[in-house]
């Protein structure tokens, strides 16, 4: 791609060898020197491909679309990706083109009477007062800032005029409300409906489109943060617009009115923190609609939660939970640790993942393949008594001992010295063979 300082180098070079002064003369070449200078412009001007680079926020939901979390994309963002199955809410549309471009669908990208008002505005007052930026030209210089003087003024205006003949006025108004910036980090039209109304476009009041529609003029100037009362003005007065075109009713007007604006923007959710980071590290889409049900995942964290209380008494600080649907195996609850931020007990490690000591979890597959073998079946019996293996004794959970249980009990009640006492019998050798054939990842010790 060309570089806009040389391209609008290069425009006035090809001028001035198109269109000689000896040819300017020659009233019947001028024509046609015009319109091959003009052809040449459209070829050369550059317009990207796609028009903004691809760096946008990851958005993950639960099952029923519900936003879990979103996170920030590489310019710390809250930005999120285009989606052209979406429409632009009607409400939304006509305030963003009663304030910013009337005439969006009948001028070619730039309007002739808006540049010369602009251009005798500026004259007379001897600076940069208004700018006669379309909806167009707002896009061209959106997608990479332009020079602040007349010839990068003629490149944003040459960039309207080929987009306009390479997009549809709708794709060209989805681009401006997809790439505004509506004060701070929050970037396009939907990220702003959300962070500054916790609502998506389409349930979206007069008042608050409005909003969003005078926020882009000036973001800096009008911050909901800094100067809501200059927010409210601008958008009261495109709302008496707006009824004066009779876009609305008197009592829509009314009440539209008497909405506050945004004082402040409000934070996205912060839910299943280790399944959203998971996917949003191994996901590799923008829009990840998950399995997981938001409603199953809080009861899941409160009884995790509620339970942790009891658990540090003895010592415990930790625990995850891992919630599966049995019929298909898709995740409904995914908790990797009591509280995400409690550093002390290391809450940001995924429990459900984080590689531990597998305790009883290996039992079943040793009494399984006991049987394969032949050593025994579920009501053989089996000595639970105190047992030594070098320097190693093991010991049940409650401290005792049985004597005697069968096989089927002691996998039951999950008792340690009978398991030991099975695993000496089968052998070390053959039990771990089956588990680095069973793709156990985490045996970093040989058998021995």
């Amino acid at each position: 791609m060309m570089d806009e300082d040389r391209c609008i180098m290069l425009i006035q070079y090809c001028f001035q060898k198109i269109v000689p002064a000896r040819w300017r003369k020659k009233r019947f070449l001028v024509p046609g020197s015009i319109i091959l200078f003009m052809i040449l412009v459209f070829l050369i001007i550059p317009v990207p491909d796609p028009v903004f680079p691809p760096d946008y926020s990851t958005v993950v939901q639960d099952r029923n679309g519900r936003i879990l979390r979103v996170f920030l994309n590489k310019k710390e963002q809250w930005h999120f990706a285009p989606d052209d199955t979406l429409e632009i809410p009607e409400k939304l549309k006509k305030a963003v083109l009663l304030q910013e471009d009337r005439t969006f669908y009948r001028h070619p990208g730039i309007n002739p009477a808006s540049v010369v008002r602009a251009a005798f505005q500026n004259l007379r007052a001897r600076k940069t007062v208004s700018g006669a930026s379309t909806i167009t030209m707002q896009v061209a210089r959106l997608m990479k800032p332009k020079r602040r003087d007349a010839p990068g003024k003629l490149l944003e205006m040459m960039q309207a005029l080929k987009m306009e003949v390479l997009f549809s006025k709708k794709k060209i108004l989805k681009l401006y409300l997809d790439h505004a910036p509506y004060g701070g980090n929050i970037v396009g039209y939907r990220a702003a409906s959300l962070r500054y109304f916790r609502k998506m476009p389409e349930q979206l009041t007069w008042a608050e489109a409005a909003t969003l529609a005078v926020l882009p003029n000036a973001p800096g100037v009008v911050s909901p943060a800094r100067r809501p009362g200059m927010l409210k003005r601008k958008r009261d007065g495109l709302l008496r617009r707006l009824a004066e075109r009779k876009a609305m009713q008197a009592g829509e007007y009314e009440n539209a009115t008497n909405e506050p604006v945004p004082v402040e923007s409000a934070a996205f959710g912060f839910e299943a923190p280790h399944w959203s980071q998971m996917l949003h590290e191994t996901g590799g889409s923008l829009f990840i609609r998950s399995s997981l049900d938001a409603d199953l995942q809080a009861r899941a964290e409160g009884i995790l939660r509620d339970h942790g209380f009891f658990l540090k008494s003895q010592g415990i600080r930790n625990g995850a939970v891992l919630i599966a649907e049995t019929g298909s195996g898709k995740i409904r609850a995914y908790v990797g640790s009591p509280s995400f931020f409690d550093d002390r007990s290391d809450g940001q490690v995924d429990g459900v993942l984080a590689p531990r000591s597998p305790g009883s979890l290996l039992k079943p597959f040793l009494y399984a393949l006991s049987m394969d073998e032949g050593l025994l079946l579920p009501e053989t019996w089996i000595r639970d008594i105190p047992s030594s293996y070098g320097a190693y004794s093991p010991a049940n959970a409650s401290e005792s001992y049985d004597g005697l249980v069968t096989a089927g009990d002691a996998l039951i009640r999950s008792l340690n010295v009978p398991a030991v006492r099975l695993l000496n019998m089968y052998g070390i050798q053959p039990f771990y063979h089956f588990l680095k054939k069973a793709d156990v990842p985490t045996l970093f010790r040989n058998a021995d």
